[in-house]
């Protein structure tokens, strides 16, 4: 087999992870009443099952670093994918207690986040030259899975199965995507072994936070990420039970998604600089967003966020991109710390907003999304 076809059949496999990871995010927006019906949650524990993934997320730093010290880089994304794998069926089990519930979703947040971060790092490693835009294609199929798995997943539910058991289905299509990965795909990847001057430890993360924007970078990430799972958490629940708009708000997510899959395909090829993307992409965000929240409508706020994921659709990739470009040599720190700061952001906010809800009413809530959209392009402007 070719070199190309090769290349083709590794981003392939990647891609279904992808699409296997937004599915297993998606579950937190789609099937939020459904654990609050059945846990008989309230206040901030609805955004519980967000909080662990990202506590999950925060985790996956210490834990890469760990294995890294015994194996490459590509067995270690091998190990991550069929973790990750196993989280749907887990959640199939139909946990008894809502804490089991959440171990699972803190299981995909560690699978996932050292998966990310590595995969992103191998990436940046083999495609140096166009890493922005091979980053954007890939997530762009985390778009596509964040588009399909709503609809997929309301579908199966709207038959009558109970959420556990749309959960389990769900799981063996994510078998079945690992069994394609590590068939076709695992065995095409680069060695992957981590340089000397790239290694997770305390000097390696401290070399890179002393880089020229970093700090800011990271800053970034922590509030954008926050942000965004907050979205996917509650934007399903808002518009359904606040703003009244069950038929359409089902689609929420799947608007969203639409929309940042179209901009991490056309966005890269038109605007190459990553600012430009990050300062005009939330500030028009958080415009969306709020003019939606004030005209107060479930229809017009699902168009919105069809607009709000175009907006904003390319903010992951280049983050992570412009970190990486920092230190190209740095790739595997760089990544690793992005995930891990910005999922520190992430931990508090769906629980956050399930507080404020509670105390002040929806519309309160809901407004920590674009405040934080507005910070994030505060903080772009200052990036080079």
């Amino acid at each position: 087999m070719n070199r190309q076809k090769g290349e083709i059949i590794t981003i392939a496999g990647f891609m279904g992870l992808f699409a296997l990871a937004a599915t297993i995010h998606a579950t937190t927006g789609v099937m939020l009443t459904s654990y609050i019906d059945e846990y008989s949650l309230d206040g901030a524990a609805q955004g519980l099952c967000g909080t662990a993934e990202s506590i999950g997320f925060i985790l996956s730093l210490f834990i890469s670093a760990f294995l890294l010290t015994k194996m490459p880089k590509t067995r270690v994304v091998l190990i991550m994918a069929f973790i990750m794998a196993l989280v749907l069926p887990g959640v199939g089990l139909h946990p008894n207690r809502f804490l089991f519930l959440c171990f699972w979703y803190a299981v995909f947040g560690i699978s996932y986040g050292i998966f990310d971060s590595l995969s992103s790092s191998l990436i940046s490693d083999i495609y140096p030259e166009k890493s922005a835009k091979m980053m954007s294609y890939m997530r762009a199929v985390y778009c596509l899975g964040g588009m399909t798995s709503p609809l997929l997943l309301n579908a199966l539910m709207s038959t009558g199965l109970t959420w556990h058991w749309v959960a389990l289905w769900a799981g063996f299509v994510g078998l079945g995507l690992f069994m394609f990965y590590f068939v076709f795909s695992a065995r095409r990847l680069p060695a992957g072994t981590v340089n000397a001057t790239d290694q997770i430890d305390l000097t390696g993360i401290k070399d890179f936070l002393l880089l020229k924007g970093a700090a800011r970078t990271l800053l970034f990430g922590l509030m954008y990420y926050g942000h965004q799972i907050g979205l996917t958490v509650w934007i399903v629940r808002y518009i359904q039970e606040y703003l009244r708009e069950t038929r359409w708000g089902i689609y929420a997510l799947t608007f969203y998604w639409v929309g940042a899959l179209l901009a991490r395909i056309i966005l890269p090829n038109l605007i190459a600089r990553h600012k430009t993307l990050l300062v005009f992409g939330n500030a028009c965000s958080a415009t969306l967003f709020i003019a939606g929240v004030l005209i107060g409508n479930g229809k017009i706020m699902c168009i919105m966020i069809l607009l709000v994921g175009f907006a904003e659709g390319t903010t992951i990739p280049m983050l992570v991109d412009y970190a990486c470009s920092l230190d190209r040599k740095k790739s595997t720190v760089a990544c690793s710390v992005i995930i891990f700061t910005n999922n520190c952001g992430s931990i508090v906010i769906p629980s956050l907003i399930g507080a404020i809800i509670a105390a002040l009413g929806a519309n309160v809530g809901i407004f920590v999304l674009p405040a934080l959209s507005i910070c994030c392009a505060l903080t772009a402007l200052k990036m080079e």
